[in-house]
């Protein structure tokens, strides 16, 4: 009893340090999370995060299980602030749960376009008092942007596939942000008709669309090799027309690391033979 007493006491001692020296404990429940974050200049106040974090965010932090099933009981433990998860990423009886036991839980919404990253990430700003620098930053991104856009723009934009997964075969639809970065680095979705978010498709009917390019959302080396060999009948990849990008910046965007992205593809389609 009288150990325990002294580890109470000593727990308790730290949370008032904690308080008192104004720091925020804060755990992220995906990469998107911890990006804003991180852009926020937050990266000292995270705890916890995922295993799906970059390597280099993880070290030094303590792991508390996945975007699906996070470890509840790892996250009461390292007596967070906030939590930030996302309607996206996470299952909303996850929410429920740390909500009920007291926790504050921040959701950060869908994305579907540059305007909702900017939108998330000027909420962030607020909530953790980093208001001033998220709007010099949304401000920055957008000027780079339209930037970025003119310099990009042409006439006849080339077809691109973009492939974010294998086995099944999945791609993007014209309701995504993607389309919308894709269409801002000067290329055209040759799936962009499609007025859904994500969607299966054949390897026949990417044949029949004919890209000019593939974007390919870095993969396992086997199985990109076994995408690529399924998608050999294409010119684009028989002519090594074919881009293999970070998964980060594209799956779980920022408005920095969008703009970044757009400038990475616009180098690409530029530098791609006019037909």
């Amino acid at each position: 009893m009288r150990q325990l007493l002294r580890a109470l006491r000593v727990m308790l001692s730290f949370s008032a340090c904690v308080a008192a020296a104004g720091q925020t404990r804060i755990v992220t429940l995906g990469p998107c999370a911890t990006e804003h974050l991180c852009l926020l200049d937050l990266e000292k106040e995270i705890v916890g995060l995922t295993l799906h974090d970059r390597p280099q965010r993880t070290a030094g932090k303590e792991i508390v299980g996945t975007l699906l099933e996070p470890n509840i009981e790892k996250i009461v433990s390292l007596r967070p602030d906030v939590v930030v998860a996302s309607k996206e990423g996470n299952r909303p009886e996850i929410v429920a749960k740390l909500r009920a036991l007291g926790i504050e839980v921040f959701v950060m919404e869908e994305f579907s376009s540059f305007e909702d990253i900017c939108r998330t990430f000027e909420t962030l700003g607020r909530r953790f008092g980093r208001e001033q620098r998220a709007k010099e930053i949304v401000a920055a991104e957008k000027r780079r942007l339209e930037e970025l856009c003119r310099r990009f723009s042409r006439q006849k934009r080339p077809g691109v596939f973009f492939c974010l997964g294998w086995r099944p075969l999945i791609t993007i639809g014209g309701k995504t942000y993607l389309d919308e970065l894709l269409a801002a680095a000067g290329g055209r979705n040759v799936f962009g008709a499609l007025g859904r978010k994500y969607v299966p498709v054949s390897i026949e009917e990417v044949i029949r669309r004919k890209p000019d390019a593939v974007i390919i959302l870095a993969m396992d080396t086997g199985e990109e090799s076994a995408m690529r060999d399924a998608l050999r009948q294409l010119s684009a990849v028989a002519s090594g027309r074919t881009l293999s990008v970070d998964p980060f910046p594209f799956g779980s965007p920022t408005p920095r690391s969008f703009v970044d992205s757009v400038e990475q593809l616009g180098r690409f389609l530029v530098a791609l033979p006019r037909s």
